[in-house]
């Protein structure tokens, strides 16, 4: 590596008061902190994490170069790789850092080097790779080339791309990590939404991190409820309308919750009223509720169409 007297008197800068002198390709430098962009095209990472790297860099230096290219008529220079770096030297009152600079680098070829770079030290989590797909496409690069970078598939990319779709609050699920709440869940409510734009994805969120609920849990309570309300009769095809024909849908009882169960008891009391009418069918709709609350028994309701008694 480059020694102090080196940089101070070949690259560094010209005297107080005289315009910066523009810094060599491709040798480990420094740079003025003053001179970097606060650009951040190719920062990637939600967090930065800056403590744990301050403090080994306060023990054992500045291991590592940060990569940079000139903007600005070489005024100033962009991050490539190494926000991190930057942001701890700063902390830690640093006047300059360490650098290399890459001179007539183009967009790609710079994207490209941030993305892969900050993959080899630490793997992106999803939330990250979704942002780094969503901006290579804003930067119009070669969609072929961020699946190579990435190392994923044509079919995963366009998945992580729709997590971008969700509430700010699943997405902090997801980067969280503690919480069971995954990239998966994510993208099984995103579909679910597709036939339910009344679908509440934060309260879905919630009730996977309280509850602990797989993928395959989550499902099961979406079928069971169908968001919010067991539904027992087809749309179209409910009591009211004459002509009855039942969902085919297994409900889980246990998994109901009291606003829920409410829901399935008024559709009892519905079919009820059309087969018993009277008070018959109020007394028959009472006991059946008390039934289904205390019972935790699964409904598996294929039944044919029926038609109403006259």
């Amino acid at each position: 590596m480059t020694d102090d007297s080196h940089i101070d008197h070949d690259s560094y800068g010209a005297s107080i008061g005289s315009a910066p002198r523009p810094l060599q390709i491709n040798r480990v430098q420094w740079v003025d902190l003053e001179r970097i962009s606060g650009d951040g095209t190719f920062c990637h990472r939600l967090d930065l994490n800056v403590e744990p790297l301050a403090r080994q860099i306060e023990l054992h230096g500045q291991l590592e170069p940060i990569m940079v290219r000139p903007v600005s008529g070489g005024a100033a220079y962009q991050v490539i790789s190494g926000f991190r770096r930057v942001a701890a030297v700063t902390r830690l009152g640093f006047e300059r850092v360490q650098a290399i600079v890459c001179r007539a680098l183009a967009d790609e070829a710079a994207m490209v080097m941030s993305v892969a770079g900050n993959e080899h030290r630490q793997p992106y989590n999803d939330m990250e790779r979704a942002r780094i797909i969503a901006r290579w496409t804003e930067m119009k690069l070669p969609n072929a080339q961020i699946t190579e970078v990435l190392g994923i598939g044509v079919r995963q990319k366009n998945n992580l791309r729709r997590l971008l779709e969700l509430p700010r609050v699943a997405q902090a699920a997801i980067v969280e990590g503690e919480h069971p709440f995954t990239s998966t869940h994510a993208l099984h409510l995103l579909r679910i939404r597709g036939g339910r734009p009344e679908l509440d994805i934060e309260a879905w969120v919630e009730r996977v991190r309280v509850e602990g609920l797989s993928v395959s849990d989550l499902s099961a309570r979406l079928e069971a409820v169908g968001e919010g309300v067991a539904a027992l009769f087809k749309r179209g095809r409910e009591p009211s309308t004459g002509v009855i024909e039942f969902a085919r849908r297994r409900i889980d009882v246990e998994a109901l919750s009291m606003a829920e169960r409410a829901e399935l008891a008024e559709q009892v009391r519905q079919l009820l009223a059309v087969l018993e009418p009277g008070e018959a069918a109020a007394r028959s709709a009472a006991a059946e509720v008390a039934t289904y609350a205390r019972g935790g028994s699964v409904l598996d309701s294929g039944y044919p169409s029926a038609q109403p008694a006259p």
